[in-house]
């Protein structure tokens, strides 16, 4: 499977440049003296799909023992004596990237891989699903009797990461409340007008996910006021989530998310405004001149849950 492929098919953002090991968050720009002898993507089995990338926000991966027999035996990762003696008494032992390599943290179909950067090669570490005992919500993963974290940042998608490994993996993912489990699928106005901006935007982009659309939650990052990406097959839909109270939405919304329409950055089918609100009379008319903008209101966007 191409580099491309595994793009176009990841149910959140992957980094090509990850894949690939040549720079960005893995060597960034500028270091040329970097020999590896294989790329993030050659730990991938044959037609393994990767998901979702992440890099950590430190240099250490962390190693913590649960039980003190045979330390190194069960680790998956090379120790030196003074970090067993360490992870032995309780304590945490850390392998650190070289400056100014990072590490990364891959989610596939399959496992879990974690690479810590070094100069000459990565200390790999992975995880196949049943050989984890449980994850945590901090990317914590309990395995062999030991504990691995990494501080990392998943782009703004650590709750669509951790909804993949809940639905799509044998995983126990400690401290994580899915979405159906948090509101349930069916769910009345009040109840979203009850949620926070953000757990709406993450509740609109499951609902998404629901009917089939790999879903990217872009919070705001330069986004023009994109909250979600939906994909599915050739179809990409941005969505703006409005989670009002009170008020409805005018015809300044509308008229910004017309011009998302003919962006060349994003190329969409369909713009799409949800709101637990409404939708002023001007707001209305305007949509409805406009090809390929849609408005749903809270009420509809019930009766889209209802359909499920």
């Amino acid at each position: 499977m191409s580099i491309e492929s595994m793009i176009e098919n990841a149910k959140g953002e992957l980094w090509e440049s990850a894949l690939r090991g040549d720079q960005n968050g893995y060597v960034p720009p500028g270091v040329k003296e970097w020999l590896p002898q294989e790329r993030p993507v050659d730990y991938l089995d044959n037609g393994e799909q990767p998901h979702f990338v992440a890099a950590s926000n430190q240099r250490a991966l962390r190693v913590e023992a649960t039980e003190d027999d045979e330390i190194q035996a069960n680790a998956r990762v090379q120790l030196d004596k003074i970090q067993r003696g360490l992870i032995s008494e309780g304590q945490v032992g850390y392998l650190s990237a070289k400056e100014p390599y990072s590490n990364i943290l891959f989610i596939t179909d399959e496992k879990i891989l974690l690479l810590v950067g070094k100069q000459d090669r990565s200390i790999v570490s992975e995880f196949e699903y049943d050989d984890i005992e449980a994850i945590t919500t901090e990317m914590v993963i309990k395995a062999d009797g030991l504990r691995y974290e990494l501080d990392i940042d998943f782009t703004n998608e650590r709750t669509l990461a951790y909804q993949y490994l809940h639905e799509c993996t044998s995983l126990t993912v400690e401290g994580f409340q899915p979405v159906e489990d948090k509101l349930g699928i069916k769910v009345d106005l009040h109840q979203l007008k009850e949620l926070s901006a953000e757990s709406f935007e993450e509740y609109v982009a499951h609902v998404w996910q629901a009917n089939g659309y790999s879903c990217k939650l872009t919070k705001g990052s330069g986004d023009s006021g994109i909250d979600i990406i939906a994909e599915k097959n050739r179809e990409r839909v941005l969505i703006q989530a409005k989670k009002y109270t009170n008020n409805n939405v005018g015809i300044g919304t509308v008229q910004r998310s017309a011009g998302l329409l003919v962006d060349k950055q994003f190329t969409p089918s369909e713009v799409v405004i949800v709101t637990t609100a409404g939708y002023t009379k001007d707001a209305k008319d305007r949509a409805a001149q406009i090809d390929n903008l849609r408005l749903i209101n809270g009420r509809e966007l019930v009766k889209m849950i209802e359909s499920l």
